[in-house]
């Protein structure tokens, strides 16, 4: 096995062990809350900690999926495909649009000819 492929297998089990660690943390303040109700504070508190890993939870599947495509679209366009996916891993939409304007302008620009 190559190392490029281990690489790709040790990273898919890397954002998989994230996205389990935030359901799990997600399910046990859910439970908790389930489990002791208003009894152990507000309720309101666990609402906000709810509401906070379901933002955190969104946010961590936008952010793989703009991997993702930045990781396939950089390997179309034969750019560095694991600098474009980690970025958007860990940027997100900020990735993403560092991406296109990039691509724009690399496209913009004169592409030199070779003259025989």
């Amino acid at each position: 096995m190559e190392l490029a492929e281990k690489f790709e297998k040790f990273a898919l089990v890397l954002i998989g062990a994230v996205i389990l660690s935030v359901i799990g943390s997600f399910a046990l303040d859910l439970s908790a809350a389930r489990i002791f109700g208003a009894d152990t504070g507000s309720s309101l508190a666990y609402e906000a900690k709810l509401v906070t890993h379901a933002k955190l939870l969104f946010s961590g599947l936008v952010n793989i999926a703009v991997a993702v495509w930045l990781f396939i679209q950089a390997r179309e366009r034969e750019r560095s495909k694991w600098t474009w996916a980690s970025l958007g891993l860990f940027f997100g939409l900020v990735a993403l649009v560092l991406f296109v304007v990039f691509d724009i302008k690399s496209s913009a620009s004169p592409t030199p000819s070779k003259e025989t």
